[in-house]
């Protein structure tokens, strides 16, 4: 199961750095709040088909898992949503507020900054996440074996 933890929280910490945190919000709803992806698209304005497809994602994180994903996403997904985004959107464009670098707003683009000029910050703040969630995963599996 740690191999999934860690892919939920680099994709979703992911989503959240670059400023795409509406994908974030429609996991914890979606896994949480136990909201349709209708219902969460319609909140967000997006369409259910790229609600299901981010629910989709995780699922493939999880190894097609529900019990799994349902069990971690949104834990994972409330404390990725704690880290602040290093990518704003300004005027058209996209921002890095850590090296104020001016880039295309393509979600390639922006991950593939964050990986290449800030990959250090990026593993950081995965495990920082990792080790907040470290004593609360360990909680929950073991209240599941007993």
């Amino acid at each position: 199961m740690r191999d999934a933890v860690d892919q939920l929280i680099q994709y979703m910490l992911m989503k959240r750095l670059t400023g795409r945190s509406e994908v974030v919000i429609a996991i914890i709803d979606y896994y949480v709040n136990g909201a349709s992806p209708s219902d969460i698209g319609a909140k967000l304005r997006v369409s259910r088909l790229k609600v299901r497809g981010w629910i989709q994602r995780v699922a493939e994180k999880c190894n097609y898992s529900h019990s799994v994903a349902a069990r971690v996403a949104g834990r994972v997904a409330a404390a990725v949503m704690e880290v602040d985004p290093i990518i704003v959107r300004v005027g058209g464009r996209a921002l890095c507020t850590i090296c104020g670098a001016a880039l295309r707003d393509d979600e390639r683009a922006l991950r593939r900054h964050i990986l290449r000029q800030h990959g250090e910050e990026f593993r950081t703040l995965a495990e920082l996440v990792r080790r907040r969630l470290g004593g609360e995963l360990g909680r929950s599996e073991n209240k599941n074996k007993n």
